[in-house]
């Protein structure tokens, strides 16, 4: 840069040059980082990294089609990470595979020890566009570990499970959120090792820290947490559902910032919408729109095995994030479906990823899926041909895994 460009850029106000840059692509940023060290500064700033990302999120949503793209694990033998884009109607399917290899190569040698073939690699969330991934060694539970990710970026960085108390197994241990402390600036995984079936302890990993440390337990008498299969975390705090004892449905709680689980009611009707399935309902926390939501998939006609989903959206938290008060949105249309319904995501626009399970023709036990894409507001639904596991949205970001973008 000449002296003449040096000298009309830095007449720029700094909050024009910020909103300029913060419309632009992180591959385009991370190439402004090598003009000098002021723009490597400025862009690597905490404060901007966030903008940018608040602005990027605004543009995916000022397109007025919800085309956020989502982050896709699919299990099995189709083991892939997609990112998977809904335009009218149709799928667009990138496949991440070869991008996460690639990403990952100095850390999961191919050696004797640590063939990335002999992994089955799990999806534990994404946030902020981090990808938390969980790396399960076929063979040997010592070799087990958990990465963070930014394909963005393509930074990669690999943790160690914390350390496991005595006879406890390390295929005991699992991801049961992730999220980000927006206090603090630092992505954090929260993690159960069980030691029996009514016996268990929270650790909580900090990115910034770089270390593990135990948490204190729910103070409720809860059975359990599910892991996450879809988005349960919004503004620093990461929510599921549960049953304490009598099988009553409550909402937990951890706010990533104080790191302190809290219990709250869900809505009444959904209560009572939950206790009446014969069978086990599909609940699940997630979001809808930029909203926290309570999905249950019930049955509507058992004998035509008629399933429905209704949506409950939280309109007003206390200050730690906690749900004070609910509003029931509506209800999906009814639809033939062999083994119930599940909400597996909702673009930013409002349509809904359901999934349906069936039982496959070759073999009666093992169970395949299809997928829609539902729109409440004409109540149709557009099959996709798609399989899944678990979706979470995906949003490119700066964020980084390492103090290499802070350094100048």
């Amino acid at each position: 840069m000449n002296p003449v460009e040096r000298k009309c850029v830095l007449s720029v106000p700094n909050d024009l040059v910020q909103d300029i840059l913060s419309r632009l692509g992180v591959k385009d940023l991370l190439r402004l980082r090598c003009i000098n060290k002021e723009w490597r500064t400025f862009i690597d700033d905490t404060n901007f990294i966030r903008k940018h990302y608040d602005a990027q999120h605004s543009i995916c949503k000022g397109k007025g089609n919800g085309n956020m793209p989502h982050f896709v694990y699919n299990g099995g033998d189709s083991e892939t990470f997609c990112l998977v884009y809904v335009q009218q109607g149709e799928m667009i399917t990138l496949n991440l595979n070869a991008d996460l290899e690639r990403d990952s190569k100095d850390v999961v040698v191919d050696d004797r020890d640590r063939d990335r073939d002999r992994y089955d690699i799990i999806s534990d969330g994404c946030v902020n566009g981090i990808i938390c991934l969980n790396w399960k060694h076929r063979d040997t539970e010592l070799n087990n570990f958990l990465s963070l990710w930014n394909p963005a970026t393509r930074e990669f960085k690999a943790i160690a499970y914390p350390n496991m108390p005595p006879l406890i197994q390390r295929s005991h241990f699992e991801v049961y959120g992730f999220g980000f402390d927006p206090l603090s600036n630092d992505f954090k995984i929260l993690g159960l090792y069980s030691i029996t079936e009514f016996s268990c302890y929270y650790e909580m990993y900090s990115l910034q820290n770089n270390c593990w440390k135990r948490l204190r337990e729910p103070k409720a008498d809860i059975g359990g947490i599910p892991m996450p299969t879809t988005d349960g975390y919004l503004n620093g705090v990461y929510y599921w559902t549960a049953e304490i004892s009598g099988g009553h449905l409550v909402i937990v709680s951890l706010n990533f910032s104080t790191e302190v689980f809290e219990v709250s009611d869900p809505p009444q009707d959904a209560v009572s919408l939950h206790a009446s399935q014969i069978y086990p309902s599909q609940t699940t926390i997630t979001l809808y729109k930029e909203c926290l939501a309570l999905a249950i998939s019930h049955t509507v006609q058992e004998e035509a095995l008629l399933y429905s989903i209704d949506i409950w959206v939280v309109t007003r938290f206390d200050d730690c994030g906690v749900p004070l008060s609910w509003q029931h949105l509506f209800t999906v249309e009814p639809v033939h479906a062999n083994s119930g319904l599940q909400l597996a995501a909702s673009r930013l626009d409002g349509h809904l990823l359901i999934s349906s399970l069936f039982p496959s023709e070759d073999c009666a036990s093992d169970q395949d899926s299809e997928c829609w894409l539902y729109n409440p507001s004409t109540t149709k639904y557009t099959k996709l041909e798609t399989d899944f596991c678990t979706w979470f949205r995906y949003l490119e970001s700066l964020f980084p895994l390492s103090k290499r973008l802070d350094q100048v």
